[in-house]
C-alpha cells in the first residue's frame, strides 16, 4: 500500500500528538515515504547531494545509516504503536555511491516483534535498483 502521508497516521495514533512529525532530521534529508506495507516494511526515498561528498567524490559512507535510522524510525512506531529506541545499528557497505545515483531507497522490514523489542533489517538500493548496503538494528520499545 503507497502512503501519501504517513507521518498523518503516526499522528493519529494513541501518542502521536506529542511527536515532532515529521522530524527535523527527516525535512534536512528531504526523505520521502513511499511505501508501508502494515506491520511489514516501510520504503523511504533520499536525495543524494553533492554536499554529501567525501573528498574523493564518493558519498561519505556515515549518511546511510542516517537513511537507515530514519526509516526504522517511522516503521518502528507504526509497528509499535509507540515509541522505540536503537539499541544499536549495524551497517554493511557492499559498493559505492555516487552523485550521479541521483538517490538511495531504503526498504526496511520487521523481522520479529516481541513485548519489548523489535528486530528490523534494511536494504539500500540506487536508481539502477542494485544494492549498495544492508542495515540490522535492535530496537527498545519504550513504555
Amino acid at each position: 500500500m503507497k502512503i501519501k502521508n504517513i507521518y498523518k497516521i503516526m499522528a493519529e495514533m494513541e501518542g502521536g500528538k506529542m511527536l515532532t512529525l515529521p522530524p527535523e532530521s527527516a525535512k534536512e534529508m528531504n526523505a520521502e515515504l513511499i511505501e508501508y506495507v502494515e506491520e511489514e516494511s516501510i520504503k523511504v526515498k533520499f536525495p543524494l547531494y553533492e554536499k554529501y561528498n567525501n573528498p574523493v567524490g564518493l558519498i561519505l559512507g556515515g549518511f546511510l545509516p542516517v537513511f537507515f535510522d530514519l526509516s526504522f524510525g517511522p516503521l518502528s512506531y507504526l509497528v509499535a504503536k509507540k515509541p522505540a529506541t536503537s539499541l544499536d545499528l549495524n551497517t554493511t557497505f557492499i559498493r559505492p555511491i555516487t552523485i550521479k545515483d541521483k538517490e538511495i531507497i531504503i526498504k526496511a522490514s520487521v523481522i520479529n516483534k516481541s513485548k519489548s523489542y523489535l528486530i528490523l533489517d534494511a536494504q539500500a538500493f540506487n536508481s539502477k535498483n542494485d544494492l549498495v548496503a544492508t542495515a540490522t538494528s535492535r530496537m527498545l520499545i519504550l513504555n
